[in-house]
């Protein structure tokens, strides 16, 4: 027997309208993670050892701000308008 809600879903699939993806100008990704680490920065130096376990090296900082770009991408890619 189907499972009604799978074959809903399955018709629901057919009538999804193909849009392009959108994507972010590389010089944009590259400002946006930019001011992204500058902040980071600025925040573990507030917090400092007093607050942090250690604080994170430039490399670590770096990857921190290109995984929040990343995730913004993502939701840009995902982003379906109503």
């Amino acid at each position: 027997m189907t499972n009604p809600h799978f074959r809903r879903s399955i018709e629901e699939t057919r009538d999804t309208e193909i849009r392009p993806v959108n994507t972010m100008e590389p010089k944009t990704v590259e400002k946006l993670e930019e001011k992204i680490e500058e902040a980071i920065a600025e925040i573990m130096a507030k917090l400092g050892r007093k607050k942090l376990p250690f604080e994170p090296s430039p490399l670590t900082v770096h990857l921190m701000a290109k995984a929040a770009v990343t995730v913004y991408e993502a939701a840009v890619e995902n982003y379906r308008p109503k």
